[in-house]
C-alpha cells in the first residue's frame, strides 16, 4: 500500500496576529530612517548617504513644520566619524547653537568632536549674502 503524502494544514497567508508595539511615531521615524541609511567610507571618514530629499518629509513632521516650511529654512548639518582619529566633525551653519552641538555629541556618544562651518548648512541673511541674493 503507497503512503500518502501528508500536507501542512492550511492557514491565514496572514499568519498570527501581530501585536502593534506602543511607541511614539518619533521612534518609528527613526527605524524608517535607519533603514534607508547606507554607510559610505571615504578613506576615513564614515558618513551615512541620506540626503534631505529622502528624509525631509519624516525630519519636517519630527520638527513639527507647516507642509510649505523648505529643508533650507532650518538649522541644519551633518555627522562625520573619522575613524582614524576617533572623533566627530559637525558640519552646520550659521545659526546652530553650542548647546546643540553638545547635545549631539551626547547623542552620538561623540568621545572627541569639532563642530565646523560649512556654507552648505547658512540659513537666513548668511545664505542670501553667500550667494548674493540680497
Amino acid at each position: 500500500m503507497a503512503k500518502q503524502k501528508s500536507t501542512p494544514p492550511k492557514t491565514n497567508s496572514a499568519g498570527p496576529p501581530k501585536h502593534k508595539k506602543n511607541r511614539p511615531d518619533r521612534d518609528r521615524r527613526v527605524r524608517q530612517a535607519d533603514r534607508m541609511t547606507e554607510i559610505k567610507e571615504p578613506g576615513n571618514m564614515i558618513d551615512a548617504e541620506l540626503s534631505h530629499d529622502e528624509c525631509w518629509h519624516m525630519a519636517r513632521l519630527e520638527f513639527s513644520c507647516a507642509a510649505e516650511t523648505e529643508y533650507f529654512d532650518l538649522p541644519r548639518g551633518r555627522i562625520v566619524w573619522d575613524t582614524l582619529h576617533r572623533s566627530g566633525l559637525l558640519y552646520h551653519g550659521n545659526s546652530t547653537p553650542l548647546v546643540v552641538f553638545e547635545k549631539l555629541a551626547r547623542y552620538f556618544r561623540l568621545p572627541r568632536w569639532e563642530a565646523r562651518l560649512d556654507e552648505h548648512y547658512l540659513t537666513g541673511e548668511a545664505l542670501e549674502a553667500f550667494y548674493g541674493l540680497e
